[in-house]
């Protein structure tokens, strides 16, 4: 379901590497390690505020797929029982920000993580 939401092109039935294509990460595209955001609040450890990008949103239309927080996905925990989250964060080089890229983690591991609330 994220990586539908993340990167399926409907209107030419392919998956793309990214939300906004199969273009490389730039810093107009997304937050990512070595991007220099220039608009980094204080004390948000690199996180900036979801909209920041919207010329690079999804074919959904849905901000920030990559980079900036990754997000925790309801795919099932992985043979040693950690949980899967997606996108990549402000903290990951630009080949952690594809699509099809996996990130585990237990329980304890919070930074650069969050979720995305989905309302009908």
């Amino acid at each position: 379901e994220w990586e539908y939401a993340a990167g399926y092109d409907i209107f030419n039935d392919m998956q793309y590497d990214y939300p906004w294509g199969n273009e490389n990460p730039n810093p107009a595209s997304c937050n990512f390690m070595n991007s220099d955001e220039e608009d980094l609040d204080p004390g948000t450890n690199g996180i900036v505020g979801v909209g920041g990008h919207i010329d690079y949103s999804s074919v959904f239309n849905i901000h920030d797929m990559s980079g900036n927080v990754m997000e925790w996905v309801s795919e099932p925990e992985n043979a040693d029982g950690l949980r899967t989250a997606k996108g990549g964060n402000y903290l990951s080089l630009s080949e952690d920000l594809l699509i099809e890229k996996n990130f585990y983690f237990d329980e304890d591991f919070i930074l650069g993580m969050g979720f995305r609330v989905i309302i009908k």
